[in-house]
């Protein structure tokens, strides 16, 4: 079996900031979607006034998460199209996973929803009196909880992070085929995908500190990035906009040649 190819994560960066000339409002809002509409969602049903109020929240939140997959499904369907330069694309592509493979979105969401299940049970555990945490040392118990989610996140996306972008080339593909093939196209690339996030860290910030249009922006850009990565990693050349360019001037050339 051939050695997945290394990933050029600047190659991967470069082809995004091209790719995305002319279309950022677009890409902003598709971005965002799944996570306003998820955000959106827990806020009105979260409520810990009485433990039976808190456990309904968790399920609704669970249930949230994984529904957010179908969004989630047909956002990677755009920014494939993005990346590739496939400008047929539009706003209602964002919605494909509510008309197909409903079943198949919601179980390649499932490793990440299991993350959130995981790192949500000790602050249920918590406000339901089973832990017992003295109140100077709660904000350190936030902070290890969070720092724990945020390593598993990273650990589920280095095995099942190309789930969606699977699925989006190969609607036929079962679900266990999917994770496998994920699984697989990542091996060797692991360190790559986490430092893909980590080097653009900087660009986060600089983006947080631009109002909220600047994390659009970046949303937008990392989501292409990814996009791009995916397509890298599959040995696929993605769309530059400095091809088109010199394919459009060669054809200026051509025709101009062919007039005299």
């Amino acid at each position: 079996m051939n050695e997945n190819p290394k990933v050029n994560l600047k190659e991967a960066m470069r082809y995004a900031k091209g790719q995305l000339i002319g279309r950022y409002g677009m890409a902003m809002w598709i971005a965002t979607l799944p996570i306003l509409v998820e955000t959106l969602i827990t806020t009105f049903t979260t409520n810990t006034a009485t433990s039976g109020v808190l456990i309904i929240s968790v399920l609704i939140s669970i249930v949230v998460n994984l529904l957010i997959g179908v969004l989630i499904f047909g956002q990677s369907k755009v920014f494939l199209h993005i990346a590739r330069g496939d400008k047929s694309h539009n706003m209602s592509d964002v919605v494909t996973g509510l008309k197909e493979n409903v079943d198949k979105a919601i179980l390649a969401q499932l490793p990440f929803t299991l993350v959130s299940v995981i790192c949500i049970i000790p602050s249920i555990m918590y406000n339901l009196g089973f832990l017992k945490i003295p109140d100077n040392k709660l904000s350190v118990f936030e902070l290890i909880i969070n720092l724990v989610q945020i390593v598993l996140v990273f650990l589920a996306k280095t095995f099942f992070g190309m789930n969606f972008y699977i699925l989006s080339d190969h609607p036929e593909y079962d679900i266990a085929t999917v994770y496998k093939e994920s699984i697989t196209m990542l091996s060797g690339n692991r360190l790559r995908y986490v430092l893909l996030y980590i080097i653009n860290i900087p660009l986060m910030i600089v983006s947080c500190m631009a109002c909220f249009i600047g994390v659009f922006w970046f949303m937008a850009y990392i989501d292409t990035v990814f996009a791009n990565f995916y397509l890298l990693l599959k040995g696929e050349k993605p769309w530059s906009i400095e091809d088109e360019f010199k394919i459009n001037y060669d054809n200026i050339n051509n025709d101009e040649n062919n007039s005299f």
